[in-house]
């Protein structure tokens, strides 16, 4: 995006005022965007060798209502320990 000063501050002013909305998309990601990148965080919490998934649930009001990650089930030693049978017999 390219903002020209014509000469005076009336018309500097009248410039950015008109690209305004471009500037607000360019920095602010859309909802989808967001709640994807958020999943991607959540992912990388995973502790599965095999496959990370991220999750999160949001509700007709686009509030973050949850999120989750998959693992090793709770007493098992963790893959990256090598404990998970599936992932170390595949």
């Amino acid at each position: 995006m390219r903002i020209i000063n014509k000469g005076t501050t009336e018309s500097l002013i009248e410039e950015i005022s008109s690209k305004k909305k471009e500037v607000i998309r360019f920095f602010r990601p859309t909802w989808d965007q967001y709640f994807m990148k958020m999943a991607d965080i959540a992912r990388r919490r995973s502790n599965c060798m095999k496959t990370s998934v991220g999750a999160v649930i949001v509700n007709e009001d686009n509030r973050v209502v949850s999120t989750g990650y998959n693992g090793t089930p709770k007493g098992i030693t963790s893959c990256y320990k090598m404990g998970c049978h599936r992932c170390n017999n595949n």
